[in-house]
């Protein structure tokens, strides 16, 4: 094996990287020096105690391509040329590799790119090259985490995404320009399938576009996928009879991997229209359904588990990653929270970098339709829309079936406020017509700014 140029380094370390100036000319590279468009460029945030941050940054980029912590006879020079990731980017912050040298934990942004050769085109491999054995290296206090991936168009064109995106779901529901609404059945679950329907009616009749189980709501014997079904296409069909316009239904499906096509084939069958997956259920399962020309509806993919690997300031990686790669899998339908709901920590910051994720262009994927919920009713529509535009859904749960006056007042109330906020008028100048609206806004208040919101849920804006 030939080491001579690298030399043969066996003193362990936590991450073994650029020892020599061989090495360090090997791995540490400008951007000019590499192909992009076959290589994956991954942006990580970095925070480390170091003394010597070019062997860490060094050593991370090995132990994510082709070395370990020490130097094997057959990571050869050759080997290490064509197969090692390498560091394109290190950026000190708020310094620049300046004296003094901090003693304590420093801080850097971090590219680091990796051969197309060495990742599968599927997100199980992808996620193991760019954040495998790296993410256990984090702690309370210190960070690798991946906070950006660029993708060339070499690799993303194994991927077929949305089937529909934003306009194909427009043009299903013959809704061409207003923020449609997407509401959740509540209770969460505990509810039978006669229940359910009964719900789902109220809400579709109230003017709703599309329903949706809750993501506790999947296979349970209660309350039966395909029995749900049957039961709110009949919903449907009569709610269009009554108010001439079309509601989807993603009905949950999530369930074991080997049973899952079978049930959403059935589902089809039974008269879905739609069809919703749990994040927890992987992005590969998303792809594959997507990917599968019998299935000919739209899929909603809820975030239910992103928080396990997207939370952590210092761990996992950003909210926005793993919104890209749900579009680049196929899903035509996101949520995600509001940075004026329920959910503490979630900033405007994060929202407007994943609504750009999902609408901007991203080579031959079409676009997904975004929806920031969790406790949104009526009194912020007019917030969502002077965010977020016209693109985007209005998800809202127990803003309608929690409405003072019912599930179809609740639907009506969204409505509601959509029509006055694209005409410009204040909602409680609107509300003064419009009972629905008025009892909304009296309940849950007329949520004008962030500061408005957090007073709702007590968060800090």
């Amino acid at each position: 094996m030939n080491l001579e140029k690298g030399g043969n380094m066996s003193a362990p370390s936590k991450f073994l990287g650029a020892e020599t100036p061989e090495d360090r000319e090997q791995i540490i590279r400008l951007p000019e020096s590499i192909d992009w468009d076959s290589h994956i460029i991954a942006t990580y945030f970095i925070k480390q105690p170091t003394r010597d941050p070019w062997r860490l940054i060094g050593g991370i980029a090995l132990e994510q391509s082709t070395g370990t912590w020490i130097r094997v006879p057959a990571e050869t020079w050759e080997v290490r040329e064509k197969y090692a990731a390498k560091v394109v980017g290190a950026y000190e912050i708020p310094n620049l590799f300046q004296l003094p040298i901090p003693e304590e934990t420093r801080t850097f942004i971090v590219q680091i790119a990796y051969p197309v050769e060495n990742i599968p085109t599927d997100i199980s491999g992808l996620l193991t090259a760019v954040v495998g054995n790296i993410s256990m290296a984090a702690s309370w206090n210190q960070a690798v985490k991946l906070i950006d991936l660029w993708l060339p168009k070499v690799w993303v064109e194994d991927f077929k995404g949305p089937k529909f995106g934003i306009e194909g779901v427009r043009e299903i529901l013959k809704v061409p320009k207003r923020p449609v609404i997407n509401s959740m059945i509540k209770p969460c679950s505990g509810i039978t399938p006669d229940v359910h329907a009964k719900l789902f009616y109220e809400a579709a009749a109230g003017g709703v576009d599309i329903i949706k189980d809750d993501e506790l709501l999947s296979v349970q014997k209660y309350c039966d996928p395909l029995e749900r079904v049957t039961r709110c296409r009949e919903m449907i069909d009569k709610a269009e009879s009554e108010k001439g316009e079309k509601t989807l239904y993603t009905v949950n499906i999530t369930t074991r991997l080997d049973k899952l096509m079978d049930l959403a084939e059935k589902a089809i069958e039974h008269g879905a229209n739609a069809l919703m997956l749990n994040s927890a259920a992987g992005f590969e399962a998303l792809r594959m359904l997507a990917e599968d020309p019998s299935i000919k509806v739209p899929l909603l993919f809820h975030p239910a588990v992103w928080g396990t690997y997207s939370s952590h300031p210092y761990q996992g990686m950003a909210y926005w990653v793993t919104a890209k790669l749900a579009r680049l899998c196929g899903c035509d339908l996101q949520l995600f929270p509001s940075y004026y709901g329920k959910f503490p920590g979630w900033t405007r910051e994060v929202n407007v970098a994943i609504f750009s994720t999902l609408r901007t262009k991203f080579y031959h994927i079409k676009r997904s339709f975004p929806g920031a919920g969790g406790g949104i009713h009526a009194g912020m529509v007019e917030l969502a829309i002077k965010d977020w535009g016209l693109d985007q859904q209005i998800p809202a749960g127990a803003g309608v079936h929690g409405h003072p006056m019912g599930p179809r007042a609740g639907a009506m109330s969204i409505r509601q406020a959509i029509d006055a906020a694209m005409q410009g008028i204040p909602l409680d100048e609107y509300a003064k017509d419009h009972k629905e609206l008025k009892a909304a806004l009296e309940a849950w208040g007329y949520v004008r700014t962030p500061e408005d919101a957090a007073k709702i849920f007590d968060l800090k804006a």
